[in-house]
């Protein structure tokens, strides 16, 4: 239960990483620190990358209580090869959230990939944590 208005930032649902490696487009590399891979929207959907479902049929609502289900699928590295047979469905990864049972978001993105930001590693699983102070407000109850 969230018992205070959602923030306009969001909330921070899991981060499965505070630091991550990024590669740039010339092979650079940096570390940097992450804001989290599932969140909770000012509107009350549940998703990332700015695709977070349709609110009018199922939304997180301040002071009741709900029960959120997040299912991620992670897609095999592509292998950069020149394979026009691969397909959307094996090079993008997918996350599914619920709310209550209720479908929420459904979201493909090559960024969901294996040995990457949104693969669940216990070791690297943080819930309710962001780099961000303001997607963390506090007042969850569990």
């Amino acid at each position: 239960e969230i018992t205070n208005p959602i923030p306009h930032a969001g909330i921070s649902l899991i981060n499965t990483s505070l630091l991550r490696a990024e590669e740039s487009t010339r092979g650079s590399t940096k570390v940097v620190q992450t804001n989290g891979e599932t969140f909770i929207n000012c509107d009350g959907g549940v998703g990332h990358l700015g695709t977070f479902g349709d609110t009018g049929k199922a939304q997180i609502t301040p002071g009741k209580w709900h029960r959120v289900v997040i299912s991620i699928k992670c897609a095999n590295s592509s292998t950069g090869g020149d394979n026009e047979d691969t397909d959307e469905k094996n090079t993008k990864g997918e996350l599914r959230t619920w709310i209550d049972s209720k479908p929420c978001c459904v979201l493909r993105s090559d960024e969901i990939q294996k040995n990457g930001r949104f693969e669940l590693d216990p070791t690297n699983f943080y819930l309710f944590s962001s780099n961000d102070h303001n997607m963390m407000p506090g007042n969850v109850l569990l």
